[in-house]
Parts: structure tokens; C-alpha cells; sequence
């Protein structure tokens, strides 16, 4: 989806509103399980499929999270909190590489659980061209 560079701006630019945003890559998922172990994660969202690692386990104890988001189409129906409504606008957010809608997405998806927070509109994003 994003590369690591994204997720770590990103995530400090949400660390300022106040907003932890916790990157697990797919090679780690015994530190997703953790953090989902302790009941802490407000949103969890994901994209598994079933041959991710601990893929069952993840399932089982995803629960324990407040909000969740799948982006697979693998993923079992009823896994979302969110509604289909949200979860497109998410998608649309997140189409393209751009930090600046990732993070509005996220802080959409945040508004979207009832929380106060702002949060812009999809920004359009060329993402072909001639580059120097």
C-alpha cells in the first residue's frame, strides 16, 4: 500500500492531533497480536488474507479492537464495524499514494467513530508524468 517513509510521516503528523497510528508489517504479525491483546487499539485496520502468518489468531483476538476495517476481499463478511459508505470513502482515500489523503483518511475514518476531529477532502493526485 504505502511505503514506510509515508506511514512514519504520516503517522507523526497524526501523533500531533493526538492520533497513535501503530504500522505492523506482514512479517510481524506477533506484534499486531500484542497490541490487539491488550484492548487498547481503537481501529485496526487491515488487510489479511489467509495465508497472512497467524492469520486465524489475528482473527480471533481482532475483536478486542473498538473499530475494524478490512480492505481484503477475503476477508469474512461482518469483520467491519464501519459501513460499506465508509469503508468506499476510505478506499478512496487511500487509491492513490498521497500522504496528504492518507492522512485525511485516517482521520476520517477516526471522525467516522464519532470522535471531533477535522479532516479534508480527497485531494486529486497525478501520479503520471514526466519526472526530472
Amino acid at each position: 500500500m504505502f511505503n514506510h517513509r509515508t506511514w512514519q510521516n504520516v503517522a507523526g503528523r497524526l501523533e500531533k492531533d493526538g492520533i497513535e497510528l501503530l504500522f505492523v508489517q506482514q512479517q510481524q504479525p506477533e506484534k499486531a497480536l500484542a497490541v490487539l491483546y491488550t484492548g487498547s487499539v481503537d481501529i485496526f485496520i487491515c488487510e489479511l488474507s489467509s495465508g497472512f502468518p497467524l492469520y486465524k489468531e489475528l482473527l480471533a483476538v481482532s475483536g478486542n479492537a473498538a473499530h475494524r476495517l478490512e480492505l481484503s476481499q477475503e476477508m469474512k463478511q461482518g469483520f467491519s464495524t464501519f459501513s460499506g459508505e465508509v469503508k468506499i470513502q476510505f478506499q478512496r482515500y487511500i487509491e492513490k499514494i498521497s500522504e496528504e489523503n492518507f492522512y485525511n483518511g485516517i482521520k476520517y475514518l477516526v471522525a467516522a467513530t464519532g470522535k471531533k476531529t477535522d479532516y479534508s477532502s480527497i485531494k486529486p493526485v497525478q501520479t503520471c508524468g514526466l519526472y526530472h
